[in-house]
């Protein structure tokens, strides 16, 4: 919300909707799904069933009450993976690299925002 001064934390729910409907509490710990406000993550335990949980639901708290309608983000579970990763060293000097890295790009790339290249 734009005024945040009663926000106390985040309540964070796995929903089978956008609206929050079927939702399910994410319980990463012992405190289950909330965050504490300052917080903007949340992990959740690997190996969690996909079933049927198509959003990721957000729900700011007060002391008070829950807001009635949370934001909500699309769960997209996809692995995008690039191939025949190549490195060109142009460097003249020993003991120093210089050049360029290629690669393939992934067959399925849809959700891909950026690669990260790491030596």
């Amino acid at each position: 919300p734009n005024d945040t001064r009663q926000v106390t934390q985040y309540a964070v729910y796995f929903a089978t909707g956008p609206a929050g409907s079927g939702r399910s509490q994410v319980s990463s710990n012992s405190w289950g799904g909330f965050v504490e406000y300052g917080t903007n993550h949340l992990d959740f335990p690997p190996e969690l069933p996909e079933s049927s949980l198509a959003e990721v639901v957000v729900y700011t708290q007060s002391s008070l009450v829950e807001q009635t309608t949370p934001v909500t983000i699309p769960l997209v579970d996809t692995i995008s993976t690039v191939s025949n990763v190549a490195f060109v060293d142009t460097e003249q000097d020993l003991d120093m690299l210089g050049g360029f890295v290629t690669w393939d790009y992934p067959a399925e790339y849809a959700q891909v925002t950026e690669y990260m290249v790491y030596l």
